[in-house]
This record gives C-alpha cells, structure tokens and sequence, in this order.
C-alpha cells in the first residue's frame, strides 16, 4: 500500500520482464520472416547473449557499479530465460 492507501502497482523490475520476451519475439518475427542465416536455437543464444553482455558490461559495471543485480533470480535471470524462449520458440513456430 502507498502512503494514501492505494495498492502499488507491480514493480519496474516487473515490466521488464513482461516487455522484454515479447520484444524479442518481435525481434525473432522480423528475422524469420526474411532470408535467416541461423537457426532458432543459435538466435535466442545470440539474443540473449546480447542482453547479458549489456547487462554485465553497461548496467551493472557503470550504471549501478555493482554486480548484485546478479543474484536477483526474478529480476535477471528468468527475465534472461524467458528472453531465449521466446526468440527460439517464434523462430521455430516460424520457421516451419
């Protein structure tokens, strides 16, 4: 509850991991529906390693100059996780 009484809304962290699986799927769309050059299963991997790279190099070394964020199994790695399925799962519903 807020300071008047109202529920809080879900947490930022939250809507990250909402957002981010369906970006990537859109991502995923977008790049099935050319010419590919890899498979779903070698895109989610270069997906997601992209977003862990950014993670650890961008967010955690000069944003919060911590490496905590790591420890945070619902704000970072299911968010990582659900990140990979949804690029491989889109691409192989896409592919076929």
């Amino acid at each position: 509850m807020t300071a008047r009484g109202l529920p809080r809304g879900p947490s930022p962290g939250c809507h990250g991991a909402v957002a981010a699986p369906v970006i990537f799927a859109g991502a995923s769309l977008v790049y099935f529906g050319g010419h590919p050059f890899t498979t779903p299963l070698q895109t989610a991997i270069i997906y997601t390693s992209a977003v862990v790279a950014l993670d650890l190099v961008v967010v955690a070394t000069f944003l919060e100059k911590s490496y905590a964020m790591f420890a945070s199994v619902l704000g970072t790695w299911i968010p990582f996780a659900l990140i990979f399925g949804a690029a491989c799962i889109t691409g192989a519903l896409r592919v076929k």
